[in-house]
């Protein structure tokens, strides 16, 4: 899937810039030749002396028909696989505003940190703990174990459980707010428009802000550990409707249950084959033609001499 899908064949992945520009351009070309045909198909649309409405017949008809039912998806579809390639950095976001910084606090020093290494080493927190990683608060130096279930939990610097409390989570939206105020905070324990499982799961519950600031950044925090797992600006946004509503069918929460999902997309799909299937089919039939054709010179009249 991913070799034909990505354009993947190592000879052109292996030079990185070379396969960016090859898919930008591909599926512009892609987009600019079906909006061709979607324009083609709706001024042939309409009802002809034959009483029908479509002036084709055998494998023409069926590619008019597929492409004015199938053609708006199937232009979506392509140019939203160019919005993923960020062309131009059309949909380049500005980056983190040194919120991580403020999140954690003043640096904590090493020696701190390897004295709770060495504490935590004394006094495991458990046996099926597979991963420790820092989870610095407020210039504390905090610990979020991951154990071998999936599940995690906060630990102090002694090794020992430091569960998040509601005021931590309200001083650190204020503390990656920095100096912008914050329109609203919530604890959230579903899905909203821009925070949602497709492909990968998310934290759920989390812990939403939005900032009263230009582009109305939201964040999403883990109760677990007061850390960031989402960052949504102006751009996010954009990305979220070009690519994720267009490219992958999401719009709605309940359009990703699953089997749904999957029976929409593969329907889309199947149109997306019968447009590129008789397409692809009528033009090799025309270059069959053209290259098997024989020009039948003409002859000239040549008037008879006289004797």
């Amino acid at each position: 899937g991913a070799v034909p899908h990505w354009l993947y064949p190592t000879v052109l992945r292996a030079n990185g810039p070379l396969w960016s520009q090859v898919v930008i351009w591909s599926s512009i070309v892609g987009g600019f030749l079906t909006v061709i045909g979607i324009v083609l198909g709706i001024i042939q649309f309409r009802r002809w002396p034959s009483g029908r409405m479509s002036p084709y017949r055998g494998w023409f008809y069926w590619h008019h028909y597929a492409g004015l039912i199938f053609g708006v998806i199937t232009v979506t579809f392509v140019i939203s696989g160019t919005f993923s390639m960020n062309p131009w950095g059309f949909l380049e976001g500005g980056g983190g505003r040194g919120e991580i910084a403020r999140l954690a606090g003043e640096a904590i020093p090493w020696s701190e940190i390897r004295a709770s290494l060495e504490s935590i080493k004394s006094a495991p927190p458990g046996d099926d703990v597979v991963e420790i990683s820092t989870a610095p608060l407020a210039g504390k130096l905090f610990w979020l174990a991951t154990r071998s279930d999936g599940s995690t939990e906060r630990l102090n610097a002694a090794g020992t459980p430091a569960p998040v409390a509601p005021p931590d989570l309200r001083d650190a939206a204020r503390r990656i707010a920095g100096t912008e105020s914050i329109a609203s905070e919530e604890m959230i324990a579903d899905e909203d428009a821009y925070y949602f499982s497709h492909h990968e799961e998310v934290v759920l519950p989390a812990y939403r802000f939005v900032l009263n600031d230009a582009e109305h950044t939201r964040y999403y925090l883990d109760p677990k550990s007061a850390q960031i797992v989402s960052r949504v600006d102006a751009t996010g946004r954009e990305r979220r409707w070009l690519f994720d509503g267009l490219h992958r069918i999401d719009f709605a929460q309940w359009l990703r249950w699953r089997p749904l999902w999957d029976i929409v997309v593969i329907f889309l799909m199947l149109g997306g084959i019968a447009i590129s299937g008789t397409g692809t089919w009528l033009a090799v039939m025309r270059v069959k033609r053209d290259l098997t054709f024989t020009r039948v010179p003409r002859t000239r009249d040549v008037p008879e001499q006289a004797e």
